[in-house]
C-alpha cells in the first residue's frame, strides 16, 4: 500500500470499501505520473464505471493552459477538489461519490453536495 494511503487511512475517520481504497491507491500511482511543472501539485484520479472498468489519469500543465481536467469519481491528493473539476464531474453525474484529502483526512462526499448550483446543459436550453 502506498505509504501517503496508509498514514490517512491511520488518521482518518471514514470509513472506506476495498474497492475504495483500492481506487485511492489506483489514484496515488497515477499521481506520480503528474507533470506539474509550475505548480508542483500533483493530481491522481481512479474512475470507477458502472460497468466496473477503471480508468486512471493524472494532471499534465501546460504553460497556457491553467485549467487541469482532472475529473473522476474518487480523487485522491492533499486538497479538495477545484471548482473547475467540480464542474467537469457534475456532467458526469451530480450522485457520483467523491473521495480526497483535505486538512490530513480523507472525506468522502457527492458531487451535489461539493457543487450544489452545477451549470447544466439542461439550465441553458
Amino acid at each position: 500500500m502506498h505509504a501517503t494511503l496508509q498514514a490517512f487511512l491511520d488518521t482518518s475517520s471514514v470509513t472506506l470499501s476495498t474497492q475504495e481504497k483500492d481506487l485511492l491507491e489506483r489514484a496515488l500511482k497515477a499521481s506520480d505520473n503528474a507533470y506539474s511543472h509550475y505548480s508542483h501539485y500533483h493530481v491522481g484520479v481512479a474512475v470507477l464505471t458502472e460497468e466496473e472498468n477503471i480508468f486512471t489519469g493524472c494532471n499534465v500543465e501546460k504553460i497556457a493552459i491553467v485549467v487541469r481536467d482532472t475529473s473522476g469519481r474518487i480523487l485522491a491528493e492533499y486538497g479538495s477538489p477545484c471548482g473547475a473539476c467540480r464542474q467537469v464531474m457534475a456532467q458526469f453525474g451530480l450522485d457520483a461519490t467523491v473521495i480526497y484529502a483535505y486538512d490530513g483526512r480523507y472525506k468522502k462526499s457527492t458531487v451535489r453536495t461539493l457543487l450544489p448550483d452545477p451549470f447544466t446543459i439542461q439550465k441553458t436550453l
